[in-house]
């Protein structure tokens, strides 16, 4: 690695002034771009969580004009299905992780709804809280591809579910907070078994 690939990632990295700004600026931001080309494919309501989510990792790959630059030059580093190692007998897969050199990783899982399903704390967030992903980082994401049903409803009634779980004092006043101003998502905290909690950033789309 030399002084110019060095120097691309302390401009990227100091383009923003924190590090949730660099996550939405870049991160979410990609993800929203992305996912907008995704919904004309037809009928991608009746595609699988994984094949959407491949999808959306090679639109980000392929077509995301704000990434792609980074990607290409080595910048940033973007995998899906990411095995971690919880023990020498027990594995665990995240569906994307994005991955700059002195920021470290970004995880989002992806779960595809048709209603607000527990399945989406017992099966998603708790994968964080318990620290099976993004052990030493401060936030992370989980993306919900809604499928049927009221999107508005099924968000309030994820809320409910999100806010019982291991809430942190912030976590009831960042669900009112939308993430990059996308019209259906919102934040929330949670504390952990180390003293770090976690914000996950929560963004869904209407297949």
């Amino acid at each position: 690695m030399n002084f110019d690939f060095f120097q691309s990632i302390n401009k990227l990295v100091f383009k923003y002034n924190s590090y949730t700004k660099l996550v939405e600026g870049l991160y979410l931001t990609a993800i929203v771009d992305s996912f907008q080309r995704l919904q004309k494919i037809s009928p991608i309501s009746t595609l699988t969580e994984n094949e959407i989510r491949n999808n959306l990792v090679y639109d980000i790959e392929n077509n995301n004009q704000l990434l792609r630059p980074y990607l290409q030059k080595k910048i940033l580093k973007l995998t899906k299905e990411n095995t971690i190692l919880l023990s020498p007998i027990q594995t665990k897969r995240t569906d994307i992780e994005f991955f700059i050199t002195i920021r470290g990783d970004f995880i989002v899982e992806c779960k595809k709804l048709t209603s607000a399903e527990q399945r989406y704390v017992d099966d998603g967030l708790v994968r964080f809280t318990e620290e099976y992903y993004s052990r030493s980082d401060s936030e992370a994401s989980m993306v919900g591809f809604i499928s049927g049903g009221n999107i508005s409803r099924i968000i309030d009634g994820l809320k409910i579910k999100v806010v019982q779980h291991n809430p942190t004092p912030n976590c009831q006043r960042l669900l009112n907070k939308l993430c990059i101003k996308h019209q259906y998502s919102f934040h929330s905290e949670h504390n952990r078994k180390t003293k770090l909690s976690i914000m996950i950033h929560h963004l869904f789309f209407a297949l």
